[in-house]
C-alpha cells in the first residue's frame, strides 16, 4: 500500500464502518476501533466527519472526488441530501412497518400485501405457525429479505442466524453511509 494511501485511511479508518474493514490496513487497527467504539456509545459523529466518510466512500466507489459544496451530478447531489436534508418523513417511509400505515392513510390499505406478524427478535417467530410460503423482512434492510416458496426445506436456524445479523445496530444503513432516514430505527 501506498504511504499516501495509508495516510488517507489513517485519518478515516476510525470512522468507516464494519462492512469496509476489509480495505483497512493490520496497522491501522487501533483507530479503527476508535470508530467502533463511537458507534457502540453512540456518539454523534460531527458535520466533517461525515462528510470525511461519504466523500471516501464516494471516490472509492464512484472514482471521483465529491465536491459536497457545489454538488452537479445526480450521485452528488444524493451525498448532499444526506448530509443536510432530515426531513421526519424519510424515517417513516424508511421503516417498512410505519410506511404502511402512511400508504394506508393516504391511498388505502387494500394495495398493501397482507401482514402475517411483526416481531422484536427472531426467537418470537412461531415458524409452524406460519403458512408454506411467506417472505421474512428486517424493517430497516434493503436487500435482507428471506422469500420461503416451500417451509419443509427451510432450515430454521440458519434463518434465525441471517435475521439475528441483518438485526445488529452497524448492519443498519445509517452507520454504513449516514442515510438520515435510518438514523433513529435502530433506536425503537
Amino acid at each position: 500500500m501506498k504511504k499516501e494511501t495509508r495516510d488517507f485511511l489513517a485519518a478515516l479508518a476510525r470512522y468507516l464502518p464494519l462492512p469496509l474493514q476489509p480495505y483497512i490496513n493490520k496497522r491501522l487497527d487501533k483507530q479503527y476501533l476508535r470508530y467502533l467504539k463511537a458507534v457502540k456509545y453512540e456518539r454523534e459523529l460531527i458535520l466533517q466527519e461525515k462528510i470525511d466518510h461519504i466523500s471516501y466512500q464516494f471516490s472509492k466507489t464512484l472514482g471521483y472526488t465529491l465536491d459536497i459544496d457545489t454538488p452537479k451530478t445526480f450521485n452528488e447531489k444524493i451525498q448532499w441530501l444526506k448530509l443536510f436534508y432530515e426531513d421526519p418523513l424519510l424515517t417513516t417511509c424508511a421503516d417498512k412497518y410505519l410506511a404502511r400505515g402512511y400508504v394506508e392513510e393516504k391511498i388505502g390499505g387494500d394495495v398493501l400485501v397482507p401482514l402475517i406478524g411483526v416481531y422484536d427478535s427472531p426467537e418470537e417467530i412461531d415458524f409452524a405457525a406460519l403458512p408454506d410460503r411467506f417472505v421474512l423482512k428486517v424493517n430497516w434492510g434493503s436487500g435482507s429479505n428471506i422469500i420461503c416458496r416451500d417451509k419443509k426445506r427451510l432450515n430454521i436456524q440458519e434463518t434465525k442466524n441471517k435475521l439475528q445479523k441483518w438485526l445488529q445496530k452497524t448492519s443498519n444503513h445509517y452507520y454504513d453511509s449516514l442515510e438520515f432516514s435510518y438514523k433513529i430505527l435502530f433506536q425503537r
